[in-house]
């Protein structure tokens, strides 16, 4: 079932950001908290499956004439990162936005319509990935990743199994006494957001919320 999409709270000015899943919106909470955005508006929609119909009630909002003043989605590039933004942009043009993917400036803003829109891939760089990506670049540096490796070879060695990037950051959670979400361990401040791993969703969510 779709996630129920509330769009009743939102006002002219109501800055909006997308996210793909907990993990993007427990990301996007404590970036607009450390960027200081106002008015913001999180929607997790629980999977691309379900972006079109979020789409077209925030769209719905805008034509009963209230006025937005940024979109911006997050979600992961996954295997193919041209892929993926090839799919939003044709879900925002179906939901009626105006979008042009091949317009977007270096921090992925496109702002030739009336509603400057940005889209942030995991991990960034045009690069496929999930946010998982980020996590372990920031963490890449920590001595607790020769465990974290450990855990990983013997799991290999003894199931055949390779941990993916979405294990491996759950065993770096294990090691803070913290199994929790992603998306919960960033509103946790367990993750750094202040890293340069980070630098690409700032510097996006900065310049769409000062358009």
């Amino acid at each position: 079932m779709a996630p129920r999409i509330d769009v009743n709270s939102l006002v002219d000015g109501s800055r909006v950001f997308i996210a793909e899943g907990s993990s993007e919106r427990g990301l996007i909470k404590v970036l607009i908290e450390s960027l200081r955005i106002e008015d913001a508006n999180i929607f997790n929609v629980e999977g691309e499956r379900n972006l079109k119909a979020a789409l077209l009630s925030i769209g719905g909002k805008a034509k009963a004439g209230i006025k937005l003043a940024c979109l911006g989605l997050v979600f992961d590039a996954n295997n193919d990162y041209a892929a993926k933004l090839s799919s939003i942009s044709a879900n925002l043009k179906s939901a009626g936005f105006d979008f042009d993917a091949t317009a977007l400036n270096g921090r992925g803003i496109y702002s030739g319509g009336d509603l400057p829109i940005g889209v942030f891939l995991s991990p960034g760089g045009r690069q496929p990935g999930r946010i998982e990506t980020m996590i372990l670049k920031e963490i890449g540096s920590l001595s607790i990743v020769t465990c974290i490796n450990c855990i990983v070879s013997c799991v290999r060695n003894h199931t055949g199994i390779l941990m993916d990037e979405k294990a491996r950051t759950s065993s770096y959670l294990c090691t803070r006494n913290s199994p929790v979400g992603v998306g919960t361990a960033f509103e946790k401040k367990l993750f750094d957001i202040d890293n340069a791993a980070y630098s690409e969703i700032k510097s996006m969510m900065s310049e769409l919320a000062a358009a």
